[in-house]
């Protein structure tokens, strides 16, 4: 609006309009972003929320919104990455192989507890 030089208070309109109709909405971007980042990006929750919390959305919204993703679906997802990156570190020790995969996990956003449940079943 800046660009296209829209007087002030027309963009005051336009904004509130554009709320009215939820195209700015905070409760379906969240939604929406946090969607996407499970089932599209495979990311865990911690760093689901580190980013929606770098944005300075509202954490209990966030939070809400977050433990109604489907636990199954993120299990699911976390076992996949890990199985695909259990495939890849054959060549190392048992020792540096599980550090290697506890790294990437943490890193994808995935909580130690489950990561460390999942190495317990872990082919060997």
């Amino acid at each position: 609006m800046y660009e296209l030089e829209v007087k002030e208070e027309d963009q005051e309109k336009f904004i509130k309009q554009l709320q009215e109709e939820r195209f700015l909405d905070e409760e379906r971007y969240i939604k929406s972003y946090i969607n996407s980042k499970i089932y599209i990006k495979k990311w865990g929750r911690k760093k689901i929320m580190a980013e929606l919390s770098i944005r300075k959305l509202d954490k209990k919204r966030v939070q809400h919104y977050m433990m109604e993703s489907d636990d199954e679906v993120y299990i699911q997802n976390l076992t996949h990455l890990a199985e695909k990156k259990w495939a890849t570190l054959y060549k190392k020790e048992p020792r540096e192989k599980k550090a290697s995969l506890i790294r990437y996990m943490l890193g994808k956003g995935y909580e130690m507890d489950l990561v460390m449940d999942w190495l317990k079943t872990a082919p060997k």
